[in-house]
């Protein structure tokens, strides 16, 4: 019998480290066919075993391909990914907790590109990104839509404010049943609206827990920003944002909907710069908002100072980040909140 002196795909080894031990052992000429063998055994991309992700790019390359994401907080100089020399095989391996999932682009001479290899995407604000989930991460069944179970309302209204002096769509979210009910709801003020609603499935979220009964049924209020997001989520305009909130808006929803009209059963929530309206106004204005919800907040001394010299406010706090979260003043996103929390 005769027996081929060029390995199967099955016999490489499925230790990515092993195979690129052995491309290391071959000289350059030989290299290109184990990596043909290599590609064609592999079921997805990253190539992902124990802790480890193995970013994956093969093509022809310029200058330079690095890989950036919610791991690298989106730097631009990300990490290089490393050619194996006679190929058009590069790679880049980094450790992951076991239930990590994150966003991830490369950048390929100077382009931002997804990952060709990797065909599972999700969208942010900034349009597509790669996906890459580790074995344990669940994806949040209350994201997706069920057509077995009641389904709340989504409405909109133009609102003028005074304060601003500007125009803007609110959306109304309206429980299931909420026309046949006399009775009165909590309410929640929801900033990026358009970012709940669309990337974060809200309706979904908000038809699903109350379903199952893990909330109650709440009026929900989507409030977007306007042209000068951070000017009034954190910077100048601030104060007549936060009066549009508290003196226009809040007023105007209690008269027309069946809400609770008292702070410990309304609340507001945000994510990031909208996390950062969200806490300044539970800790400024206690009177409109008893509950606060930041996801991934950003967290400066417009609310920190007060805390700090002792105020105390009559406010319930959910403060949510992620890992691998963004950065802020020298700090990651991660390090301010728990800052906050203590």
């Amino acid at each position: 019998f005769l027996l081929s002196t060029q390995p199967s795909a099955s016999q490489i080894s499925s230790s990515f480290n092993a195979f690129i031990q052995r491309l290391d052992g071959l000289v350059p000429s030989a290299r290109p066919e184990i990596v043909d063998s290599f590609m064609a055994a592999q079921k997805g991309f990253p190539v992902t075993e124990d802790s480890i992700a193995n970013f994956v790019y093969r093509g022809s390359v310029t200058s330079s391909i690095v890989v950036t994401g919610d791991h690298t907080l989106w730097s631009p100089s990300g990490q290089t990914l490393t050619n194996v020399a006679g190929t058009n095989f590069y790679y880049q391996s980094r450790k992951f907790e076991p239930d990590a999932r994150i966003d991830y682009k490369f950048i390929k001479d100077g382009i931002w590109i997804l990952d060709p290899l990797n065909g599972r995407t999700v969208m942010g604000g900034f349009g597509p990104n790669s996906d890459m989930a580790r074995p344990n991460f669940v994806q949040p069944p209350e994201i997706q839509y069920n057509p077995a179970i009641p389904h709340g309302t989504i409405s909109s209204f133009p609102f003028t404010s005074i304060n601003t002096g500007s125009t803007r769509t609110i959306q109304v979210y309206l429980p299931p049943g909420y026309a046949l009910m006399s009775r009165r709801f909590p309410s929640l003020y929801v900033h990026d609206d358009s970012d709940y609603v669309s990337l974060g499935s809200m309706a979904n979220v908000l038809d699903n827990l109350i379903d199952a009964k893990k909330i109650e049924p709440l009026i929900v209020v989507f409030v977007p920003p306007g042209s000068n997001r951070a000017g009034e989520y954190r910077q100048s305009k601030i104060t007549q944002f936060s009066k549009l909130m508290t003196e226009e808006l809040v007023p105007y929803v209690d008269s027309v909907y069946h809400t609770v009209a008292i702070a410990a059963e309304r609340g507001t929530m945000g994510s990031s710069d909208g996390g950062h309206i969200s806490i300044y106004l539970a800790v400024n204005y206690s009177g409109a908002f008893g509950l606060v919800g930041g996801q991934s907040s950003t967290i400066t001394d417009l609310f920190r100072a007060p805390i700090q010299n002792g105020l105390k406010v009559p406010v319930k706090f959910y403060l949510d980040v992620g890992t691998y979260d963004l950065s802020y003043a020298g700090s990651t996103f991660l390090e301010l909140n728990r800052w906050l929390r203590d």
